[in-house]
């Protein structure tokens, strides 16, 4: 089995410019001429690789300048966002204070006050978390983004589950 490989001219034809050739099932060659290949103006044979603050185009045939996008402060949507932010802080204190406040009470007790304080705290920092991610991005607030909001979201997840299973032994042990 033999195919022609055929390359699009700019004069309009197709020249021939290697054959696919297999004469048995492992046997298999691509013979390529690269002379007969007529390459575009500017073309080149081979790949570079973009800057950092560059990513290649669509066609992947030249690279594109980056352009930075944050979420400014100045901004009203940076601002509205740090505002529910903050409203949000104050609110989970306010209940942690509560929480404090009343610790000695039945419900506090029964709610699991060492993982209920856990919890408000990890939330409270959730949301501080969030102001993190406003503002011009630098290499220290990035990499404490990550690593700061995985943390702490991994502690209210965990406590969440830790009272769901406190829950589940109370019921169990009731029946």
């Amino acid at each position: 089995m033999r195919k022609e490989v055929m390359w699009y001219s700019g004069l309009g034809f197709l020249i021939k410019v290697g054959e696919f050739g297999s004469n048995s099932l492992y046997d298999q060659g691509l013979v390529i001429k690269e002379e007969m290949i007529e390459w575009p103006i500017g073309f080149k044979e081979h790949c570079v690789q973009c800057l950092d603050q560059e990513y290649p185009s669509g066609k992947r045939n030249r690279c594109l300048p980056r352009v930075l996008t944050f979420v400014a402060l100045e901004d009203s949507l940076g601002m509205s966002l740090a505002c529910t932010a903050l409203c949000f802080c104050v609110l989970m204190a306010a209940v942690l204070w509560v929480f404090v406040k009343h610790r000695d009470t039945p419900i506090v007790k029964a709610n699991n006050r060492a993982l209920s304080h856990v919890l408000l705290i990890s939330l409270l920092l959730c949301v501080l978390c969030s102001l993190l991610f406003i503002n011009h991005p630098h290499t220290a607030t990035c990499v404490l983004r990550q690593i700061t909001f995985g943390a702490v979201f991994t502690v209210a997840v965990a406590t969440v589950l830790a009272k769901t299973l406190a829950v589940i032994q109370a019921f169990k042990a009731r029946k």
